[in-house]
């Protein structure tokens, strides 16, 4: 598998096109819990 990076803007920054987001996994929003969220992240790392 090949990671694609972009060009953030006119920066000299540069980010890969595939992110996990996790704005809520502290729970702050919905309630989610912290293993929930362990959970899911050893989830996403198993997967590769």
């Amino acid at each position: 598998m090949c990671i694609v990076y972009r060009q953030v803007g006119k920066t000299d920054m540069k980010v890969s096109t595939v992110v996990y987001g996790s704005f809520a996994a502290g729970g702050h929003f919905d309630g989610r819990d912290d293993a929930a969220f362990l959970r899911a992240m050893e989830a996403m790392l198993d997967a590769g």
